[in-house]
């Protein structure tokens, strides 16, 4: 995780043991790399009806 989030795994420790949320710049790496949604990881930056709303509008790409 600390590669992904490009931090030292020490500093990610200290955040979870601390109970600390990722950090905003974090998200969107995190969420491509778990497939944990950015709203179960910062919920308070990315409100569910905000992430359904970005899914949707993925969806709808046109294909080329």
């Amino acid at each position: 995780m600390a590669e992904v989030c490009g931090k030292k795994q020490p500093t990610i420790s200290k955040r979870l043991k601390a109970g600390k949320p990722a950090e905003p710049e974090e998200v969107l790496a995190i969420e491509a790399e778990t497939g944990i949604s950015r709203h179960d990881l910062r919920p308070d930056l990315y409100p569910q009806e905000m992430v359904s709303r970005d899914n949707a509008s993925v969806d709808q790409r046109p294909e080329r």
